[in-house]
């Protein structure tokens, strides 16, 4: 008499290579994404993953042997490969199946002479297609978290670039936006670079609206400039005007013959008077232009000093 085996243990049954152990590439990151979270709770997920899972066994369990095997051969033939998990639910089944039909149980004995089970053996090599199906997706999926980190880094030299030009916002904005779209377009990183070239676009983005909002500060600042200059431009007409034409007067007034002498003061100190309220309001526009000179400086100083506080170095 042998001694007893188990078929869910025993390495004729069931051998330890068998198993689809997890390996350090077998999980891999979900794709990194700033724009749209997740709502559902947790434990909505934990839940319904656990219905899944119970209906999915539950429809296993109705299968026999031969269908289990003609349905795990479907899946690993089709598209999309089946998750790991998946295939040890028929891993599982197969093997709940076999024990019930042999009817062997944790304390029964069997021969270690016995005729190879055929179908045992199909789905042996059924879970060695499936290990060297996944680890090519594995390693493609690695390839192309590769590339895509190679993108990503070309799109932050991009807006480093464009960051620490000297192009006018106007021309910068329309190519931030063309960075930031192929961004997104772009598939997940490896995940140990996911975090740090994540944090330093984000860190870019960031600076490119700095940018936006003092340069939108700039422009309402020169709209209100440029308004004011022009009703000053209306305002300067009238006054220069004034002043010129009294160049002209002055120039009259020496070439004009003498009055009669009672007159000749009465009459100068009018014109007199005259002058000098022209020539002081052509002295106080002179003088209000260059305090608007000045405070037009003082303002446009102060936006060119807080361009020159953000930090374009990354």
């Amino acid at each position: 008499m042998e001694n007893p085996t188990n078929p869910l243990t025993d390495s004729m049954a069931q051998p330890e290579s068998e198993e689809l152990k997890p390996t350090t590439t077998d999980r891999l990151p979900e794709a990194q994404s700033l724009e749209v979270a997740d709502p559902t709770p947790l434990e909505n997920k934990s839940k319904s993953a656990e219905e899944s899972k119970t209906s999915v066994n539950a429809r296993l369990a109705d299968m026999t042997e031969l269908e289990l095997l003609d349905s795990l051969a479907i899946l690993l033939q089709g598209e999309e490969l089946p998750r790991r998990q998946e295939v040890e639910a028929y891993k599982s089944a197969f093997y709940k199946k076999k024990q019930a039909r042999t009817g062997e149980s944790a304390d029964s004995t069997t021969s270690s002479m016995a005729e190879p089970d055929l179908n045992e053996e199909r789905l042996k090599d059924l879970l060695q297609r499936f290990r060297e199906l996944n680890q090519t997706r594995i390693e493609s999926m690695q390839k192309e978290r590769e590339s895509n980190l190679a993108q990503k880094e070309a799109l932050l030299q991009r807006l480093r670039d464009l960051l620490g030009s000297n192009e006018e916002f106007g021309k910068i904005s329309p190519v931030f936006h063309e960075i930031r779209k192929s961004w997104k377009e772009t598939g997940p990183v490896p995940e140990a670079n996911a975090t740090d070239i994540t944090k330093e676009y984000n860190s870019l983005v960031e600076q490119f609206y700095d940018l936006k909002q003092i340069n939108d500060e700039f422009r309402a600042y020169d709209f209100k400039k440029n308004l004011e200059a022009k009703e000053e431009l209306i305002h300067q007409a009238d006054v220069i005007h004034s002043f010129r034409v009294l160049q002209e007067l002055h120039h009259q007034w020496r070439e004009l013959g003498p009055v009669a002498r009672e007159l000749r003061e009465e009459v100068w100190a009018r014109f007199k008077a005259a002058s000098t309220a022209i020539n002081k309001k052509y002295q106080e526009h002179f003088e209000k232009q260059k305090m608007r000179e000045q405070e037009n400086l003082a303002a446009k100083t102060l936006l060119c000093e807080e361009m020159e506080a953000i930090d374009t170095s990354g």
